[in-house]
């Protein structure tokens, strides 16, 4: 290989055929930040370039590896259960807890690791997208029927331990306790709440009192779904998770909340978490998503 073919560091000159991320940290640096500092920069050699070695994101979107990924995926899926049940016998072994409990103790007897630990927990909750990211997790989680059996299993036994019982009794006699409850009952039932309840009544039943859902045009039908999530590949428009990711089948929502009109223009593909919260504040979500889709569809347009 000539010295032509290498590519130079911009921070100590050395040339080499890839600058790889082992080297950027002997300069204290990650690859985005050499990217951001020297953006025209080389990373690669044209010979590494000429062999392929860097085009792995060109073949994920060949049909044939994106198919072949789709199936390994819904594999994955069907064999997820078994796993998880293997792994949860695992984690109930005593060696196991017992190994567990002794790291954590371990840890925790250091000074300052406690504090520290809150600590971090406390910035990772205050960053903008950490309640998104945590509903996201959450509701990946309890989509699965395995984690919510297992879930309810774990509150059943929580709830009837002899200190739970215990506490719910101590809690019921506590006039503290009593006179907090019936301050939140009354605050609860301020005209600011009830007519909050009453917008909500009105945004899910008609005035005479059918649900919108029996008022569907003639054209709704399964086609029709199926049609807009493709065109949608089978993602979310709001939070992007795919139809995989959630585990369940994607909701056809219409944009205008008017479920006569079932031109493709006014519908669009929701995961059930999302579609839920588009059930209210209206006025909020309706020209949130019609510029969604617009600037989805002029984008497609561009390409």
């Amino acid at each position: 290989m000539s010295v032509n073919d290498k590519v130079p560091c911009c921070v100590c000159g050395r040339r080499f055929q890839q600058i790889a991320p082992m080297h950027l940290r002997t300069h204290g640096m990650t690859t985005s930040t050499y990217r951001a500092l020297f953006p025209h920069a080389r990373l690669w050699s044209e010979s590494l370039k000429a062999k392929g070695s860097i085009s792995g994101k060109v073949a994920q979107n060949r049909p044939d590896v994106r198919r072949r990924t789709s199936l390994s995926l819904k594999e994955s899926w069907k064999k997820g259960g078994a796993m998880r049940v293997a792994r949860t016998k695992a984690d109930a072994k005593p060696e196991t807890s017992a190994n567990r409990s002794a790291a954590l103790k371990r840890y925790y007897a250091k000074p300052g690791a406690l504090e520290a630990n809150r600590q971090r927990q406390r910035v990772a909750q205050n960053k903008p997208d950490a309640k998104i990211q945590q509903s996201r997790t959450m509701t990946a989680y309890f989509s699965d029927a395995f984690n919510r059996a297992a879930h309810a299993e774990a509150c059943r036994v929580a709830q009837n331990k002899p200190e739970a019982v215990a506490s719910r009794e101590k809690n019921r006699k506590d006039p503290v306790l009593i006179k907090k409850h019936r301050q939140a009952v009354l605050a609860s039932r301020t005209p600011e709440v009830l007519a909050k309840q009453a917008r909500s009544l009105r945004n899910r039943f008609d005035t005479i009192g059918r649900k919108n859902n029996d008022r569907y045009g003639e054209e709704w039908n399964a086609g029709l779904k199926k049609s807009v999530r493709e065109r949608d590949g089978h993602r979310c428009v709001i939070c992007e998770r795919h139809q995989l990711e959630c585990g369940e089948t994607l909701v056809v929502h219409h944009i205008d909340y008017d479920k006569i009109n079932c031109h493709p223009s006014n519908l669009v593909t929701l995961c059930r978490s999302c579609h839920s919260k588009t059930n209210g504040n209206r006025e909020h979500w309706m020209p949130t998503l019609l510029l969604r889709v617009l600037s989805d569809r002029l984008d497609a347009d561009r390409r």
